[in-house]
C-alpha cells in the first residue's frame, strides 16, 4: 500500500477528513489501541481506509504517517498556518530548547517544533495548545507514533496564558500570520500590554515572553513587517525589558507555498550579563539552499552555524562572523527609521558566485564506439578522473583516443573528418569495422561543468548527457543522426536530406512534451504536468496537418538554439496554440543548443600526446608550436611565455629525482628579433655539477617526459589524451608519473581528466600503493583492459579496484605475467 493509494482513499471523502481518519488508522495499529469511531456516513470509507492501513508493514507506520501528513501539508491551503517546515523547526529548536526543559508551543500545528525539540536535547517535557482541535489531534497523534509523551490540549493560547503564565523554560511558535484576534484576544493583550502591541501579529511575541520562566528563550517566526521601523512602538516595551535577544532575517521561499521573508525573533527573559541590553542581527540568507526546485532549506551545517552564532553571543556578547552575516548593536544604535531588518545594518554581502545544480560526476564518464574499426557491437568504455587503458598490441587501446580527436576536428564538419589536423585514420571506409560498407557510431557520456553552461539555458546539469553521432553509409562519412540523452529521455536529430547540411530534423515523439514542459530545461521555468498535455495536444494538432517534426539550424554535428517552424505547423492553428507551438519550440532550441554549447567545450578541452614526442633540438621558434599535433613541440614556447609554469615543472622534475632544472631563455637579440622572431633555448642545468646543457645532450627521456609534466600542470578542467607516457622512460620514472597523474586530476585542484594508453606495469603498481595508502579514491581510478577474441572481435571492460588497491577483477591472460614466465617458465 502506497501513500499514493492512501491519499486518493482521504480525497475521496475530503482531504482533511479523510487524512484525519488515515493518522487515526495508523495510529490505533501501531499503538494497538481501539480506533475511533467514524462519524455518521464514514463508516464505508473508514472500512476502505482500515483495510489499506492494515496491508501497511507494521514498522512502516511511522514513515507512512510522516508520508501522509506530508501529502496533507504540501496540498493544503492552510499550510503556513499548521505546518512548520523541517528545517525551520531544527533550526528554532537548536536556537532556544536544552536538555530537561518544559517547551512550550501555544500553536503547535502539526507538532514539528516539539518533535524538533524532542530531537534536540534529552529529558525534555513536551506542551502544546492549538485553538483548532483538529491540529491539536494530529500533533498528539504524531507525537504518540513516535513514543513520546506530551500535554496537547485544543485551548486558546490567550487564556491559557490569562490563568498560566512563566511556566515555560522554552517556547517555540510559527503563529497564524494575518489573522486578526477576536474581541476577547485583544482586549487582553490591550490590557495587558496597550494599544500598539495589540496591532498585527505582534501579541504573539508577547504571549511568547509571558510564557517564559526566568533564564527561558523563545524562538517565535514572525513575518518581515514585524521588524520594520513603523512597528517601533509595538516592539518597544520588549527592548524596555531587554527581552530582544537576536532576530534572524529569513529569505522567502523557506516556508512551502509563502513566498513572504520572514524571521526568527529570539527573546529571553532575564539574558547573560556579557550579552545584556545588546542585541543580535543576522541576515540567514546565504545559508540556505534549493530542496528541490522551488523550496528552500537550511541545511544541517546552517543550523549548526546560525545556533552557534546565537550560542556565544548568548554568553560572550559578541559575534564571530562576516560583516555581511552579523552584527551586535546596543539599543542607542538602532534606528528608528530603519527598524529592525538586519540587512540595514549589515555590510554589503559579496557578490555571490553562480551556482548550478552539479552531477554526480563531471567531464566524461564513458565513450561510446560502434562499428568503429576493431570494435564492432556498440561497446561502452568506462572512465573515470584517471583512465589506465592496456591491452596487447593491436587490440583497440588507441581507437578509444582516436575517436575522440576524430570528434574534435570533425564537430564544426558535416561528417565524420578522419583526415585531419588533430588525426588522420585514413578514408571513412577505412575506419568501418572490417571494412563493411555500414555506418559507425560515435559518442560519449559526461557530466557538465558550472562554465560550459550557457546562459540562454540548457538540459538540468544535475543530470548526465549521452550523446551518439551516427555516420552514414555512402563512403563519405555524413552525419545521419544526433542523438542527445538525459537521464531516460532521448532526442534525435536526423539529416532529413543528406545533401542539406543546414538542418537537423527531431520527431515530436515522446520526448517532446518533456522538453516543451520546461521540467527539463535549466534555468527551470515550468514544473507543471499541464504544461505537457498542452504539448501533446498541440503536437496532435500538428500531426492531423501532416506535420510530425520540427527542424533546427545546424553547425556541423550539432543543432543551434534557432528553430525553424514549417509554415504548415502554423497555418491553421488557432492563435493561443500558434503561440505555445512558438514558446514550445523555443524550448527545444534552447535545450538543444544549450547542449551543443557543452560538447564544444568538452571538445575544445581535449588535448592529445602522441606515442612519439617530438626529439629534443637546440632551439625552438614559434613555427614549432604548429608542428605534428601531440608531439608536443609547443613546449618551449609555452614555457617561455608562462614562467610560473617552468617553476612548476622544476618542482615535479625535483620530485620525480630528475637531477636537472629547466630554463628557457631568449636567444634573439636586438634587430635580429624583427628578422627572425622569437627564438629560444632550453636549458637544463644539472643540480650536481651546476652545468648546463640542453635536452639534446642527455638523450630522449627528457624530451618525452616533459611534454607530459607541462600539459599535466598547465590545464584545468581539460581531458588530457597520453598514448605511451613511459617511452624512453627509467621504471622508476614511469612510477612517478603515477603521482603526477593523480595530481592533475584531483578534484578541487587542477580536476583534469586523463585518459592514457600504456603497458607500463610500474604506472599501475604505483596507482594501487596510493589508492591503499588512501591518496587516492580507488573509484577515481578507471582501469580498462581492451582485448579481443579469437575471432577479432574487441572489447573492453573495466578491471575494478578495491580500496586496498587490489584487483576484485582477475587481470586477462595473467597480471604483467611475462616476468614470471621468463623467471620460471623452464622449471
Amino acid at each position: 500500500m502506497t501513500v499514493k493509494q492512501l491519499l486518493d482513499l482521504a480525497r475521496g471523502i475530503g482531504v482533511e477528513r479523510g487524512v484525519d481518519l488515515i493518522l487515526q488508522a495508523l495510529h490505533a495499529r501501531w499503538t494497538g489501541s481501539d480506533p475511533l469511531p467514524p462519524a455518521a456516513g464514514e463508516s464505508d470509507a473508514y472500512a476502505a481506509i482500515v483495510a489499506a492501513v492494515d496491508r501497511v508493514e507494521t514498522d512502516d507506520i511511522p514513515d507512512t504517517f510522516e508520508a501522509v501528513l506530508t501529502g496533507l501539508t504540501t496540498s493544503s491551503k492552510l499550510v503556513g498556518e499548521f505546518h512548520t517546515p523541517r528545517s525551520v523547526a531544527q533550526l528554532m529548536a537548536a536556537l532556544v530548547v536544552r536538555a530537561g526543559a518544559v517547551v512550550y508551543d501555544p500553536v503547535c500545528g502539526t507538532g514539528s517544533t516539539l518533535l524538533a525539540a524532542h530531537e534536540q536535547a534529552e529529558g525534555v517535557e513536551l506542551v502544546g495548545t492549538d485553538i483548532v482541535e483538529r491540529a491539536a489531534s494530529r500533533t498528539e497523534l504524531r507525537l504518540q507514533v513516535h513514543g513520546l509523551h506530551a500535554r496537547i490540549t485544543a485551548a486558546d493560547a490567550f487564556e491559557v496564558a490569562e490563568h498560566e503564565s512563566a511556566f515555560a523554560d522554552v517556547v517555540l511558535a510559527q503563529p497564524p500570520w494575518g489573522v486578526r484576534l477576536n474581541d476577547r484576544q485583544k482586549a487582553r493583550v490591550v490590557q495587558s500590554w496597550g494599544w500598539d502591541v495589540a496591532k498585527g501579529d505582534m501579541p504573539w511575541l508577547y504571549l511568547a515572553f509571558e510564557a517564559l520562566r526566568d533564564g527561558g528563550h523563545a524562538a517565535v517566526v514572525m513575518p518581515q513587517n514585524s521588524m520594520w521601523g513603523h512597528r517601533a512602538a509595538a516592539y518597544s516595551e520588549l527592548f524596555d525589558r531587554d527581552a530582544v535577544e537576536a532576530i534572524i532575517a529569513v529569505p522567502g521561499g523557506v516556508f512551502r507555498n509563502i513566498s513572504i521573508k520572514t524571521a526568527i525573533w529570539v527573546l529571553r527573559r532575564t539574558g547573560a550579563a556579557a550579552s545584556r541590553g545588546r542585541v543580535l542581527l543576522v541576515d540567514a540568507e546565504t545559508l540556505v539552499r534549493s530542496a528541490g526546485r522551488r523550496d528552500l532549506e537550511f541545511p544541517a551545517e546552517a543550523v549548526d552555524q546560525l545556533a552557534g552564532l546565537v550560542r556565544h553571543f548568548r554568553s560572550t556578547g559578541r559575534v564571530e562572523a562576516a560583516g555581511h552575516v552579523a552584527r551586535v548593536l546596543a539599543r542607542a544604535e538602532l534606528d528608528p527609521a530603519l527598524g529592525l531588518v538586519p540587512q540595514a545594518y549589515l555590510a554589503e554581502p559579496p557578490e555571490a558566485a553562480v551556482t548550478h545544480p552539479t552531477p554526480d560526476r563531471s567531464l566524461l564518464t564513458e565513450v561510446r564506439l560502434a562499428n568503429f574499426k576493431s570494435f564492432g557491437a556498440d561497446t561502452r568504455v568506462p572512465l573515470a578522473p584517471l583512465t589506465l587503458v592496456y591491452g596487447a598490441n593491436s587490440a583497440g587501446k588507441s581507437s578509444v583516443l582516436q575517436a575522440l580527436l576524430l570528434l574534435k576536428q570533425s564537430i564544426g564538419q558535416r561528417g565524420l573528418v578522419t583526415q585531419g589536423p588533430v588525426a588522420d585514420v585514413g578514408g571513412f571506409a577505412g575506419v568501418v569495422h572490417r571494412h563493411t560498407g555500414e555506418s559507425v557510431g560515435l559518442g560519449f557520456t559526461y557530466g557538465a561543468l558550472p562554465s560550459w553552461i550557457p546562459p540562454g539555458g540548457t538540459a538540468d546539469p544535475a543530470r548526465l548527457r549521452d550523446i551518439l553521432w551516427t555516420f552514414g553509409e555512402d563512403g563519405r562519412g555524413t552525419l545521419r543522426r544526433t542523438r542527445f540523452g538525459v537521464d531516460d529521455l532521448a532526442l534525435s536529430f536526423s539529416r532529413s536530406d543528406p545533401e542539406d547540411a543546414g538542418s537537423l530534423v527531431v520527431e515530436l515523439g515522446e520526448a517532446w512534451p518533456a522538453v516543451a514542459g520546461g521540467g527539463l530545461l535549466y534555468p527551470f521555468e515550468t514544473r507543471g504536468t499541464e504544461h505537457e498535455q498542452e504539448a501533446r495536444r498541440v503536437a496532435g494538432a500538428l500531426r492531423r496537418r501532416g506535420v510530425t517534426e520540427l527542424a533546427l539550424r545546424s553547425d556541423g554535428l550539432l543543432p543551434t538554439t534557432e528553430t525553424m517552424l514549417d509554415r504548415r505547423a502554423v497555418a491553421g492553428l488557432a492563435e493561443p496554440d500558434r503561440r505555445r507551438l512558438e514558446a514550445y519550440a523555443a524550448r527545444l532550441g534552447r535545450l538543444a543548443g544549450g547542449v551543443s554549447t557543452e560538447i564544444r567545450a568538452l571538445l575544445d578541452s581535449v588535448v592529445w600526446l602522441g606515442p612519439l614526442r617530438s626529439a629534443p633540438r637546440r632551439f625552438y621558434d614559434r613555427s614549432s608550436e604548429a608542428g605534428s599535433s601531440g608531439d608536443g613541440g609547443h613546449v618551449a614556447m609555452f614555457l617561455f611565455d608562462n614562467a610560473t609554469a617552468a617553476d612548476q615543472v622544476n618542482e615535479w622534475l625535483e620530485r620525480m629525482g630528475v637531477p636537472y632544472s629547466l630554463a628557457v631563455l631568449p636567444l634573439g637579440t636586438g634587430g635580429g628579433l624583427s628578422v627572425v622572431g622569437d627564438l629560444v633555448a632550453v636549458v637544463l642545468t644539472d643540480r650536481r655539477t651546476g652545468v648546463g646543457i640542453t635536452p639534446a645532450d642527455v638523450g630522449f627521456g627528457i624530451s618525452q617526459i616533459l611534454p607530459i609534466i607541462v600539459e599535466s600542470l598547465a590545464r584545468q578542467e581539460s581531458i588530457i589524451l597520453v598514448e605511451q607516457p613511459e617511452t624512453h622512460l627509467h621504471p622508476r620514472l614511469q612510477a612517478e608519473l603515477a603521482d603526477l597523474f593523480i595530481e592533475a586530476t584531483r578534484p578541487g585542484g587542477r580536476g583534469n581528466q586523463l585518459i592514457v594508453e600504456t603497458h607500463s606495469e610500474h604506472l599501475i603498481l604505483r596507482t594501487q600503493r596510493r589508492i591503499r595508502e588512501g591518496a587516492v579514491d580507488a573509484a577515481h581510478v578507471s582501469v580498462v583492459y581492451v582485448d579481443q577474441d579469437e575471432r577479432g572481435r574487441t572489447t573492453a571492460r573495466r578491471l575494478r579496484l578495491n580500496d586496498k588497491g587490489d584487483f576484485l577483477d582477475d587481470w586477462p591472460h595473467g597480471f604483467f605475467d611475462e616476468r614470471l614466465d621468463e623467471l620460471f617458465g623452464g622449471l
